[in-house]
């Protein structure tokens, strides 16, 4: 569209581009869980020939199936991610904390999309593509989104008694899944999505994986990082339920599992810090969604609009040449750049009772929350320039 008087091009705002942008997001995730529930009813009770398809996929299928259906019937949400925010998360370090603050999302069973989905280069790249693929050039992937659900133990048995087959470990595949707040999970599983470019920049496939992060232990981003990458199957049509783990810190496997995690945990993170930043979006934004298992209309929140623009502010804002202006000072430090972290901290009197979520932590009776710390500058005066954002705290939404 372009002005009428000038000729010009006119610019949609920042915050409907991106818009936009989680609402396809949305329709692509929603279309794969869509075919994951249509070949799963094909697919069970017994499966596939692994000559077919990876039977490790075939898990994932029903696995996803389930997740799609539990979505369907209860939550429904949908979290657009501002992609600042998703780059700064992505990169976040964090202090030590306990595992059960990830049963404080604020959200049941929630999908989170993308407006600018994330770019990974494959870990296939440059490698003939599996059997079952209907193409031989693989790229890149771009990260659409992700849906959070519980993960239960649930025991491989066999219904006639005799040694668990394929389609037992298919059952249970299924049983497993529950919802993200159910006192019985052990873990949250991640459903991420992806599609798949070829080298030329078209779309030639989708994939989902599946990531698993505890929830006991006590952890910092970085170790959790490391113990997804090191015990991450990848699935292939080698050798039944996977073709072997990421070996090799500079390894594609590895690299490719280590940008996914930490995108995804930094996002989580995010979800449960007491700075969550969220506002609903009106209905008529995704009145045009094309038909899918949604149930309309879809519960939609955009995740970081508020400290996303106050983020897009502060990185222009960064100089661009030295850091100091004044010389040679003793005993003074230069201004540094200080990244995104998140830490857990302390609030109320020593004498009040230990809240039911960190039971036996030993927090002297005090209570713990999990905060986000925006990047910042020290010694910001001492910098030629002037105007640096500073990023305020956003209250949770209700």
């Amino acid at each position: 569209m372009n002005d009428r008087k000038t000729g010009a091009p006119v610019r949609k705002s920042v915050a409907g581009i991106t818009t936009s942008g989680a609402i396809a997001s949305a329709e692509a995730i929603l279309l794969q869980c869509e075919r994951d529930i249509t070949w799963a009813k094909d697919l069970m009770p017994d499966g596939w020939p692994k000559e077919a398809l990876a039977q490790g996929q075939q898990l994932n299928i029903v696995r996803g199936s389930a997740v799609a259906k539990m979505w369907r019937a209860e939550g429904r949400q949908t979290l657009a991610m501002h992609p600042e925010v998703v780059r700064e998360v992505s990169r976040a370090s964090s202090s030590k904390f306990p595992m059960e603050i990830l049963r404080t999302i604020p959200y049941l069973n929630p999908m989170v999309v993308f407006a600018d989905p994330p770019i990974i280069d494959s870990w296939r790249k440059g490698k003939a593509a599996e059997e079952w693929m209907q193409y031989e050039d693989e790229d890149h992937m771009r990260l659409t989104g992700f849906i959070l659900s519980g993960r239960k133990d649930i025991p491989v048995l066999s219904l006639d008694g005799q040694s668990p087959g394929f389609s037992d470990i298919l059952r249970a595949a299924m049983n497993e899944v529950t919802t993200t707040h159910d006192p019985d999970a052990k873990t949250i599983s991640v459903l991420c999505f992806f599609d798949i470019y070829n080298s030329a920049g078209k779309k030639v496939d989708g994939e989902v994986a599946s990531v698993s992060i505890p929830l006991d232990g006590i952890y910092t981003l970085k170790d959790l990082v490391k113990r997804q990458s090191d015990f991450f199957i990848f699935a292939g049509n080698n050798d039944g339920y996977g073709s072997g783990y990421a070996s090799g810190d500079n390894s594609p496997r590895k690299q490719w599992i280590t940008e996914i995690y930490k995108i995804v945990l930094g996002v989580i993170l995010y979800l449960c810090s007491t700075v969550l930043d969220a506002e609903r979006v009106p209905a008529v934004a995704t009145k045009h969604l094309k038909r899918s298992i949604a149930r309309k209309p879809l519960s939609f929140y955009r995740i970081g609009w508020t400290l996303g623009t106050a983020l897009t502010k502060y990185r222009q804002s960064i100089p661009k040449g030295p850091g100091s202006q004044v010389g040679d000072l003793r005993h003074q430090q230069d201004p540094q750049h200080r990244k995104c972290h998140f830490r857990m901290q302390w609030y109320g009197p020593r004498d009040t009772y230990p809240c039911e979520l960190l039971r036996g932590c030993g927090c002297d009776g005090r209570h713990r929350e999990l905060i986000f710390i925006a990047p910042y500058w020290t010694h910001l005066e001492r910098l030629g320039v002037s105007g640096i954002n500073v990023v305020r705290r956003v209250s949770k939404a209700g």
